[in-house]
């Protein structure tokens, strides 16, 4: 395929996004729905009303040969639309609603984009992370918006969102060693892994060790999470500056992007990197508890 970038999609080419754009219209279109992109070739707007962004297909099918995109696209939009046909949340009893919520988070930036406001309900976390809820059913995973939960008792589903995501499993704890910094990869299958930055301290003791002197931890994407557990301030930096260039990475490759960003957490998050949208260039932020471990440590 021409090597010439696609101006929505810089990561893909012009003909890779022709393609996938094309398969999108014929998924829909076997389902009975016709659809035309928007001018700028992000969103397909359907004849029922509704719209479908690109974004994280487009990650999913950057990630896969182009062989299996028909297949990629057709289950994206099967799952989207068998979504529409499911029992609403106002449907749902107590329990039911209790059992499948889940707290997910986002960066900030991605809540107060959201359409016609939809999540402004969110909880800050910290800066540039927002914390909203989700209803998981087996194949699609559905936002509340602020009109459902203002219908229901918020604090009940935050706390049982919270307990599910916690109990989310994960299924694969990589060992990274680069440049004398040490650091685990967590991630899996559920969506939910980099949402379990809400809290950290429960990945003591089976994924990281006692930590009097706190956690650094990224969330760059829905499925991954990476960490490292504060020892010495010399470690401590060789970590943050691999874990940042990697964060930054994985956010910016994967399907569902959270923040590129690092945290410091030690019972509650600060940010520590920041990175610049016009030159991608990383700052340490060293100032706060982080700061003040690491003076600490130094003496």
């Amino acid at each position: 395929m021409a090597d010439e970038r696609d101006t929505a999609y810089p990561t893909m080419t012009m003909d890779e996004m022709a393609y996938l754009r094309r398969l999108t219209l014929q998924a829909l279109a076997a389902r009975g729905v016709e659809a035309v992109f928007t001018a700028d070739g992000t969103t397909a707007k359907c004849s029922n009303g509704s719209s479908y962004g690109l974004d994280n297909l487009t990650r999913t099918c950057r990630n896969a040969v182009h062989e299996d995109w028909p297949a990629l696209v057709d289950k994206h939009f099967a799952d989207m639309l068998a979504a529409r046909d499911r029992p609403g949340v106002e449907d749902m009893d107590t329990s039911e609603l209790l059992a499948r919520v889940r707290a997910r988070v986002l960066s900030t930036d991605q809540v107060e984009s959201a359409p016609g406001g939809m999540l402004s309900y969110g909880w800050p976390i910290a800066d540039g992370l927002t914390e909203v809820l989700c209803v998981d059913h087996p194949d699609v995973v559905a936002y509340l918006n602020a009109g459902q939960i203002a219908t229901r008792d918020a604090g009940a589903l935050r706390e049982a969102g919270r307990r599910n995501t916690g109990a989310e499993p994960i299924d694969q704890v990589i060992p990274r060693e680069t440049d004398g910094a040490e650091f685990l990869i967590l991630a899996g299958e559920s969506v939910f892994v980099g949402s379990k930055i809400l809290d950290v301290g429960a990945l003591v003791p089976e994924y990281l060790p006692v930590a009097p002197n706190g956690v650094i931890v990224g969330a760059p994407s829905r499925n991954l999470l990476i960490a490292h557990h504060v020892q010495t301030a010399t470690s401590t930096i060789a970590a943050v500056n691999a874990m940042a260039r990697l964060c930054q990475t994985l956010s910016s490759g994967n399907p569902g992007p959270i923040s590129p960003d690092l945290y410091y957490w030690n019972g509650a998050l600060q940010r520590v990197t920041s990175v610049n949208p016009q030159t991608q260039a990383i700052a340490i932020l060293g100032d706060g508890a982080f700061g003040d471990v690491l003076t600490a440590l130094m003496q």
